[in-house]
């Protein structure tokens, strides 16, 4: 066949046998391919939506009360742009958020921008809903808490929902953290801070190097003195202040 060329990846043209002519087209360039349907795609658990807005009456802060009533919902915005609309030279906004159309925070924060922010229904004009597809490689794959408290299940939910693998381990799970280190890249250790240094001198040797550990805490020097004395070089230790999680979460 002459007088056509295909981008993709290295992988792909290697396993269909095709010369490769050029690579990296342009620098770190990531291309997505949309496949298009007349069904939604069923919510995975990780995905992601996009809207385009019908021409609207451009005022001072419209931009910003849009992307903030996404904020307000818990709504993350992956990519967004705009411009202006060819015939009528209205302002139009392309907006893809995390999340699938179905989530009952997706759906109150249309309705919300629909109706307080533009004033006028049906102006976000759904494109589409798919899984997410990472574009930049992700080392880590799954992560270990020991603690199921409320704030190891504020972190672990969120993990989830960014496609990462967690598992809980604690008094009341079958899961021991013995058996559950060295099934994951990252240990988290989150427990009453009476207990923290103990527990990291229990579980810290297990931690193979080229793994990491992450101590949610509110106490730092014991604890950090305790995991560096007890972990190997390889292992990377991350301490964050316990005051960082459930309780920022909210409106005020």
């Amino acid at each position: 066949m002459r007088n056509h060329a295909v981008i993709a990846t290295a992988q792909l043209l290697d396993a269909l046998g095709l010369h490769i002519i050029e690579r990296e087209v342009a620098p770190h360039n990531r291309t997505r391919y949309a496949v298009l349907g007349r069904d939604i795609a069923q919510p995975t658990g990780y995905d992601a939506t996009t809207f385009i807005t019908g021409p609207l009456d451009d005022r001072v802060g419209l931009l910003v009360d849009i992307l903030g009533e996404f904020s307000r919902h818990g709504i993350n915005i992956l990519d967004m742009s705009s411009e202006n609309d060819v015939k009528s030279q209205k302002l139009q906004i392309y907006i893809e958020a995390e999340g699938h159309v179905e989530d009952r925070a997706m759906q109150e924060a249309v309705v919300c921008i629909e109706e307080r922010i533009i004033g006028q229904r049906n102006s976000m004009r759904l494109l589409g809903c798919f899984p997410r597809v990472d574009m930049r490689p992700k080392y880590i794959g799954s992560f270990g808490f020991i603690g199921t408290g409320a704030m190891s299940d504020w972190f672990a939910d969120r993990l989830e929902h960014e496609g990462y693998q967690a598992l809980m381990t604690g008094r009341s799970t079958e899961l021991r953290p013995e058996e559950m280190i060295p099934q994951v890249d990252v240990v988290v250790i989150c427990v009453p801070i009476s207990f923290t240094a103990d527990t990291v001198r229990q579980y810290g040797p297990l931690i193979e190097d080229g793994k990491a550990l992450i101590l949610l805490a509110g106490e730092s020097e014991t604890t950090i003195e305790s995991a560096l004395e007890v972990t190997g070089s390889g292992v990377e230790i991350m301490l964050i202040h316990n005051l960082w999680g459930p309780g920022c979460n909210h409106e005020g």
